[in-house]
C-alpha cells in the first residue's frame, strides 16, 4: 500500500477509533498509525488488503500470521497480552477499518473472509481479533466465523477475544 492509498488508510483508521468531538493530536495519530497500520504494511504486506469502491479506498484490513506481541514488535497493544495463552491455537490476527459509508454493505465481511482464507492456505492453526466486550463489532466478527469467544479484564477494560481454528 503506497502513496495516496496509505494516507487514506491512515485517515480511515483515525476516524474509526477516535471520537469526532475530540480529534487526535498529531502525536496520537502517529502512534495509532504506527501500531495499528504501518508496522503491518512494512512487515507483512502480503497480509494486507484494500477495499475499493470504484477507485476510492473505503477500507482496509492489515494482518499478520503471528500474535501481536512477538519478536516482530507489532503492537503496543499490551492489553491483548491477557490472551497470550490462546495465541498458539490462534496465531494470526488482523485489524480492519472501514469508512462509515462502507459499513453494512458486506465489504468488511469480504475482507475478513479473504484474510481467513489466506490463513487457511498458509496452514495456520487459527486466527483471532481482540475488541472491547460489548462493542458493536462483536456481532460482525461472529458472523464472519470467529466464533470462539473469550472475555477477560485488561487494565480498566473488559476485552473480547474472538477466534477460529482451521
Amino acid at each position: 500500500m503506497r502513496g495516496a492509498y496509505r494516507e487514506t488508510a491512515r485517515t480511515i483508521l483515525c476516524e474509526a477509533i477516535t471520537p469526532s468531538a475530540r480529534p487526535p493530536t498529531c502525536r496520537q495519530t502517529d502512534w495509532l498509525c504506527d501500531v495499528y497500520l504501518e508496522r503491518y504494511l512494512e512487515q507483512f504486506p502480503r497480509w494486507c488488503r484494500l477495499a475499493l469502491d470504484g477507485s476510492t479506498v473505503v477500507g482496509y484490513l492489515v494482518g499478520a500470521p503471528v500474535p501481536p506481541l512477538t519478536e516482530h514488535g507489532l503492537a503496543g497493544q499490551h492489553q491483548s497480552s491477557v490472551f497470550r495463552d490462546l495465541w498458539p491455537r490462534y496465531p494470526a490476527h488482523c485489524h480492519i477499518n472501514l469508512t462509515a459509508a462502507a459499513r453494512g454493505r458486506g465489504i468488511g465481511t469480504d475482507l475478513v473472509r479473504a484474510f481467513l482464507a489466506h490463513c487457511r492456505a498458509e496452514h495456520l492453526a487459527g486466527a483471532h481479533v481482540v475488541t472491547g466486550a460489548g462493542a458493536r463489532n462483536v456481532g460482525f466478527y461472529l458472523r464472519c466465523g470467529l466464533n470462539d469467544e473469550v472475555h477477560r479484564d485488561a487494565l480498566e477494560r473488559k476485552l473480547c477475544f474472538l477466534g477460529t481454528r482451521f
